[in-house]
Order: C-alpha cells, then sequence, then structure tokens
C-alpha cells in the first residue's frame, strides 16, 4: 500500500505538467516515513504509472492520504485546475460523503497554508468524529 500512495502522489506532482522541486521533497519524506528505501523512491519516479492503486482504508489513514495530497498541491505554492481536480476524485474515490467535498478541500487547503502538521489538523477538524 505505501507504494501506491507515493505513487499516487507522484501522480498528481506530474498533473500541472511540472515536477517541482518542492514537490518531490515533500514525497521523499512521505516515502520516507512509510520505511520505503532510496531505491524505492527513484524507482517510483522514474516509473510513477499507476498499477493497482490500494486505498487508505480507516478514516484516519484516508484523510492522512488526502492530506499529503495538499502538501503536494499546495508545494509550489498555487493549485492548479488539473491538481484540484485529481483532489476531488480521491474524495470520491475514499468514499467521502459528497457533501464534505467542499468542507474537506477549504479546510485543508487553510491547515496546510498555515503549515500545520496532521495531528493539528486532526484536532481543529475531526476531534469529535474520529
Amino acid at each position: 500500500m505505501d507504494k501506491s500512495r507515493i505513487r499516487a502522489l507522484l501522480i498528481t506532482a506530474y498533473s500541472d505538467g511540472f515536477f517541482d522541486s518542492r514537490e518531490l521533497y515533500i514525497i521523499n519524506e512521505r516515502a520516507k516515513d512509510l520505511g520505503l528505501s532510496g531505491e524505492d523512491i527513484l524507482e517510483l519516479i522514474r516509473n510513477p504509472a499507476p498499477q493497482l492503486i490500494i486505498y487508505p482504508v480507516t478514516v484516519e489513514e484516508r484523510i492522512h492520504f488526502l492530506y499529503d495530497l495538499m502538501r503536494v498541491i499546495l508545494a509550489d505554492g498555487k493549485v492548479d485546475e488539473n491538481e484540484e481536480q485529481i483532489f476531488y476524485k480521491y474524495l470520491k474515490e475514499l468514499n467521502f460523503d459528497s457533501t464534505l467535498y467542499d468542507d474537506l478541500y477549504i479546510s485543508m487547503i487553510k491547515s496546510v497554508k498555515a503549515q500545520e502538521d496532521l495531528e493539528t489538523y486532526f484536532k481543529k477538524y475531526f476531534e469529535d468524529e474520529i
């Protein structure tokens, strides 16, 4: 699942036609957190095309994935239309209630721009739900 998650982040980083070094930094940082080796990371960068993407199961895992995704999207300081569409696509594929899409999108943008960590995001927006 870890390679699948990094592959999805890489595809998002490539979606605007430009792979920014700040996006690479965030993806590399997350890959190391997930225990992937430098060799694994390089292989994924060379060949990011999705095979089978295995989605996170728990609410916490799904939010963590989306938060990583938003960090990659905002790494270059702007949100490209393709990146926004990808974020909403993952909201749907991760089976979030469609009435929450905009709230999740906006709250994550605010939190990532404020450089809050994931724990702070959870406390701020999900303390009662999780």
